[in-house]
Formats: structure tokens, C-alpha cells, sequence
């Protein structure tokens, strides 16, 4: 939105400071102490309201979000009266990352300068903390279907398992393999093999709720943890997979069914006794 500009303005900025005749002046000693505190942020999050509670210290700023291709980060209260401004987090003209800040009222000369350089401020922190985010989230990802890797997994369900301690709130885990998937290696190579293992993934992620996670462990071996205890919740998710691999062409075309088993938390189970648990339901499945 275009903001009004007074035309007569008393200020002068330059390089890392903000000068007034009449108002406060940020210093390098107050950009120095915000720096620090932002690289001392442990995720976006915390980041995005650190800089929002210092912003409030010099603007009056009623909401920052970052909004990224990865993220939309929030720290204020968005109202339908706020005027938007976008700064750009990257030094290119086509990025695709920004912050937008919230202002009830046009900001002057001298208020703009002023975002400027906090805005300056924390641009490398946080384009640190997305670059570290970005690389995080691919160590956790399957590079071939875009699920959760092994790694992923077993973080996940111990922080499945530690909800459970804390609040009893148990769930379930499925686990599941494609039956006679190495014929379709053997026959007609590994590149065929690799676009159904994305199929079946894409199956897979269309069946679950929002509050359920899937992986590849490997091979053509797949888990889902359901944010559920009971049998029927499993059993249902189980028949979502299985119906929704009818409407993947290149299952369809080579006729490809999956096994599938499951198991519930109990009250003496650990990460181990309930994969193994799940493994043995899955075995019984494939050779009944």
C-alpha cells in the first residue's frame, strides 16, 4: 500500500545509524546488542519475537510475519486497519522471501529510515536461521518421495512416545511394503521402480490426516505414525491407502497391492517393541 510522507522532516541517515535533531538515535551498541540476540534465537520463530519486541521499542509496530516458500511466521496481531510494508530478506529483487510490518498510520521519513536499518539487522540473522532450517528439513526428508526419512522417523516417534508419557495420549503405527515390488526392478529396471515408490508415497500422504506423519524407511518399506489409539482409526487409514493406490495409473498398470500391519501403544511399550510389533502384524499380512 502506498504510505504518506510529511515533506519536512528533520533527519539524516547514514550508514549503520539513524540521526534526528529531535529523536532518538539508534546506535551500534543498540544494533550490536540486537544482533546478538537474534543469532542467540534457536528457530524462526523465536526469532521473528525477539525482533518484534525490539521493534516495539522504537516504532510503533503493531505485527511482523516473514513469508517465505517454506514458512509464514508471525509475531503481533494482524488487524483489517493496518497498512502493510514489505521489506525483501534477500538482497535480490526476485526473492521470495520477506517481512511484512503492520502500522496503524503512515510512517514518516524519519520512521522508515529507522525500520531500514532494524530491518538491515536482522536480515542476516534470519536468512542464517532459513539457510539452517532449509538444510535441517532436507536431512529429514526421502529424497525420492519427499516423505520422512528413517531419521525423521525415529525423532518423531520419540516425541510421540514423550506426549504419550506426559498427557496419555497414546497413538498408533502402521507399517507397510509393496508385495512383489522387486519383480517390477527385475523387469523393467530401477528407474520404473523409482516412479512407483513415488506413486505409492503420493497414495500414501492423500490418506492421512493432518495430524499424521509417514516416512519411507527404505526399500519399499513405508510407516505411518496415526495420531489415534484406536484399531478402527488404523484400520481405516489402511483401506485409504489401499483405495487410493487404485487411482495411481502406474500402480494400476502393473497391478501392484501392498501388505499392510499395524499396532497400538501400550502402556509398557517402548519405540522398538512397537515397530516390532507393527513388523510382525505386516508379516502375518504378506503370507496369510
Amino acid at each position: 500500500m502506498e504510505q504518506l510522507i510529511p515533506a519536512n522532516d528533520n533527519t539524516v541517515a547514514q550508514g549503520f545509524f539513524t540521526f534526528s535533531t529531535n529523536r532518538e538515535v539508534l546506535t551500534d551498541s543498540h544494533r550490536l546488542a540486537l544482533l546478538q540476540t537474534l543469532l542467540a534465537a534457536t528457530d524462526t520463530q523465536s526469532l521473528i519475537n525477539d525482533f518484534f519486541q525490539e521493534l516495539q521499542c522504537w516504532l510503533a509496530i503493531e505485527s511482523v510475519e516473514l513469508i517465505s516458500a517454506e514458512s509464514s511466521v508471525r509475531s503481533g496481531r494482524p488487524r483489517p486497519s493496518l497498512r502493510y510494508l514489505d521489506f525483501p530478506c534477500e538482497e535480490s529483487t526476485q526473492s521470495e522471501c520477506s517481512l511484512r510490518y503492520g502500522v496503524l498510520e503512515p510512517l514518516s521519513v524519519w520512521q522508515r529510515s529507522l525500520l531500514g536499518v532494524l530491518h538491515e539487522t536482522v536480515r542476516l540473522p534470519l536468512q542464517h536461521m532459513l539457510q539452517q532450517e532449509r538444510l535441517k528439513h532436507l536431512a529429514r526428508r526421502d529424497h525420492l518421495t519427499g516423505l520422512g526419512n528413517r531419521a525423521h522417523f525415529d525423532d518423531s516417534i520419540n516425541t510421540f512416545m514423550h506426549r504419550a508419557e506426559r498427557d496419555g495420549k497414546a497413538f498408533g503405527l502402521l507399517v507397510l511394503d509393496l508385495d512383489k515390488f522387486k519383480q517390477i526392478n527385475d523387469t523393467h529396471g530401477h528407474c520404473e521402480g523409482d516412479t512407483v515408490l513415488v506413486a505409492l508415497a503420493s497414495a500414501i500422504r492423500v490418506s492421512l490426516r493432518g495430524t499424521d506423519q509417514a516416512f519411507r524407511l527404505g526399500g519399499d518399506e513405508f510407516c505411518c505414525l496415526v495420531d489415534d489409539d484406536k484399531a478402527a482409526t488404523l484400520e481405516s487409514v489402511a483401506e485409504r491407502i489401499r483405495h487410493n493406490m487404485q487411482s495411481q495409473p502406474i500402480l494400476s498398470k502393473h497391478k501392484l497391492t501392498c501388505s499392510i500391519g499395524f499396532s497400538l501403544l501400550s502402556d509398557d511399550d517402548d519405540a522398538r517393541r512397537l515397530l516390532h510389533r507393527a513388523d510382525k502384524a505386516l508379516y502375518r499380512e504378506k503370507h496369510r
